[in-house]
């Protein structure tokens, strides 16, 4: 899955599913509102289906995001 904004829809093609942020607001916050949306949605969905193991592997990412730093 693939989500973009508008100019990178020439990779189409190769992704099996695309979501395009239009991405015309002038404000700058304002900007990250679609994106966030469409991230969060699918992420809550994994989240649910994984039960009691999503919060064992949330922190196991957490910590080799650490210690990558």
């Amino acid at each position: 899955m693939l989500i973009t904004d508008q100019s990178d829809q020439k990779y189409a093609d190769s992704v099996s599913q695309m979501l395009i942020c239009c991405m015309n607001n002038q404000m700058p916050l304002e900007s990250y509102t679609v994106p966030m949306s469409l991230v969060t949605y699918p992420v809550d969905k994994v989240y649910i289906h994984l039960n009691g193991s999503a919060s064992i592997i949330s922190s196991k990412i957490s910590v080799s995001y650490y210690m990558a730093l």
